[in-house]
């Protein structure tokens, strides 16, 4: 018997019982995300304003997704969660009530305010998946401040940075430029990696190498080598006298009686050495205590800070990358493609 065409039939409703986000519930919602079991009501006008694949999902109906733009989303089937269509999404709970928040709420990353790195890093990872470029730039923002590609921003890190600092953070760093495909944060992380001990680096490398990115592993380790032989020639150039040419007998006899006493002792002195003209708050101390008279100091100083600024410039050859320019071209176009209107909200999300 055929069935009565007058009776229209509805999706099954989802049999699995979830818990309701309790901030990311909006009851006119048009559409129920579902993420580690938490169901998050929203409006697919809100979705679509930001997020490209989302706009491409609900382009043709919400269960047309066959060409999205992203491996982390199933293709639902036909079902509804308390009136809407229901989507589950292959993401963490946490993860997708940070990045909900961020289209609600302009002031969830609201610019020049501090946040922390959990719900930065939740952004950027999603804004990512779901191509949503405008708060994926704001979260990058962010983010750079923290491992920023110029050594003006770098010196003035714990005052610029805009991310709150938590232990072993190098780590969690590197593994998000990773995962995000951010390269233009690597040299700065990979600086940072280099002044830490091998002992806590190398497990973490290990887990780089898990994730399938062994280039990125084997790029730090032949290029940590390198940056400590090339600190050692910028850094300590002003050993050199035929080159900083003092003109003052006293001083370069000092320096002299320096540079005999680093190569008589270990490697350790001239690696401290090293650490003392690697900070920039450091090198002023550094040079007082060579003693060297007021006419030499500057000239001394002068000479590390361009080393400094030399091995900044060449960093990311060192690990076999591009140079500077080409990082930070690439990552703002990446960072400005194909961005959405998302400064002007519906007055009426649907």
């Amino acid at each position: 018997m055929s069935a009565d065409p007058s009776i229209e039939e509805k999706p099954p409703t989802m049999a699995t019982s979830f818990t309701n986000s309790w901030d990311i519930w909006y009851p006119d919602g048009s559409i129920v995300l579902i993420a580690e079991g938490t169901a998050f009501k929203v409006h697919t006008s809100i979705l679509a304003q930001y997020s490209e694949v989302f706009r491409d999902m609900f382009r043709d109906g919400v269960c047309s997704i066959e060409n999205a733009k992203t491996d982390g989303v199933q293709r639902p089937t036909e079902a509804s969660y308390e009136g809407c269509p229901a989507l589950s999404l292959q993401d963490k709970a946490s993860d997708l009530n940070h990045f909900l928040k961020s289209m609600y709420h302009l002031s969830y990353l609201e610019r020049g305010a501090k946040t922390s790195f959990q719900k930065v890093s939740a952004i950027l990872t999603l804004s990512n998946k779901y191509i949503a470029p405008e708060l994926r730039k704001r979260a990058f923002n962010l983010i750079s401040t923290v491992y920023p590609s110029t050594l003006a921003e770098w010196d003035e890190k714990s005052t610029l940075r805009l991310v709150h600092p938590f232990k072993s953070e190098y780590l969690s760093y590197l593994s998000l430029a990773v995962q995000t495909d951010i390269p233009v944060l690597l040299p700065a992380i990979f600086f940072d990696m280099s002044k830490r001990s091998s002992d806590d680096v190398i497990p973490a490398l290990g887990d780089i190498a898990g994730l399938g990115s062994w280039g990125i592993v084997s790029d730090y380790l032949l290029g940590i080598e390198k940056l400590r032989n090339l600190e050692v020639k910028y850094l300590l150039q002003f050993l050199d006298l035929e080159t900083l040419a003092l003109g003052c007998g006293g001083c370069e006899g000092r320096l002299k009686s320096v540079a005999n006493v680093a190569i008589r002792k270990s490697a350790a002195t001239i690696t401290g050495m090293v650490q003392k003209c690697t900070i920039k708050s450091s090198v002023t101390d550094y040079v007082q205590s060579l003693q060297l008279c007021k006419t030499c100091v500057p000239k001394v100083e002068t000479a590390i800070h361009r080393g400094r600024e030399r091995i900044w410039e060449e960093l990311p050859g060192i690990f076999r990358m591009s140079e500077w320019e080409v990082l930070r071209a690439e990552q703002l176009s990446f960072l400005e493609d194909s961005s959405p209107t998302a400064g002007t909200r519906s007055e009426s999300p649907t």
